[in-house]
């Protein structure tokens, strides 16, 4: 059963990552090299930072003015900060919506298992705050709102939303996903960085690097009953 559920989670990802590459390359054409890197450098490349934010009514969708913002590079602690930023929340049902150029795929795997076991909607689109400067830690009002888990001033724009690489292996692990047909959404061949690892565990450790540990497998199973 576990073996089985994995398996089809992880099948899940990549074949919601081709369908959806697939469909906005109908919609609207697939990127040249030149426009990609355009694309990509229009994208904060600093570690992922996860705020909520709210806008005026209907901003994230009907009934909905309230959203996890997600911005940046997916790095190595990405995934603590997220479970730590979801525990502030005290069980509030949000959606997130990615905005990344991507990053380690390992986290971007690890968040996508979290969204499923929870049941998360999620979505791809670019937050503009108002004021808060949310890479800034000098910006001591802005901090003081992210880290207590309250609503940044801020608007969502959709069709300007962007999400490539590990961030697609995050968005996919969403039961519900939303993606404008303007949104950009990029997905290559990842590349395992094998001179990071033990030569002697090198590949058997690159094998299972995506693969759920028993906490995320615990809540897997229960997310499937």
């Amino acid at each position: 059963m576990i073996a089985r559920l994995r398996l089809s989670l992880i099948a899940s990802i990549f074949l919601c990552a081709n369908f959806l590459i697939f469909a906005q390359a109908l919609a609207s054409g697939l990127l040249t090299p030149r426009e990609q890197n355009r694309a990509l450098a229009e994208v904060d490349d600093r570690p992922i930072v996860f705020f909520v934010a709210k806008g005026a009514a209907d901003a994230c969708g009907r009934g909905c003015n309230e959203w996890i913002a997600a911005v940046g590079t997916f790095d190595i602690g990405a995934t603590q900060r997220f479970r730590d930023f979801i525990e502030k929340l005290n069980g509030r049902d949000l959606p997130i919506f990615f905005h990344s150029r991507g990053g380690w795929l390992k986290p971007g795997a690890e968040i996508g298992f979290i969204l499923r076991a929870r049941h998360m909607t999620a979505g791809i689109g670019k937050t503009e705050t108002k004021k808060c400067r949310v890479f800034d830690k000098k910006d001591t009002a802005c901090q003081k709102l992210i880290n207590a888990g309250q609503g940044v001033d801020a608007r969502l724009i959709a069709s300007e939303g962007q999400c490539h690489s590990a961030c697609v292996t995050a968005f996919v692990g969403g039961s519900i996903r939303f993606v404008a047909s303007t949104a950009k959404i990029g997905v290559h061949s990842p590349h395992i960085a094998q001179e990071s690892l033990p030569r002697q565990s090198r590949w058997p450790k690159a094998r299972t690097a995506f693969a759920p540990d028993a906490a995320q497998q615990a809540q897997l199973d229960r997310a499937s009953r």
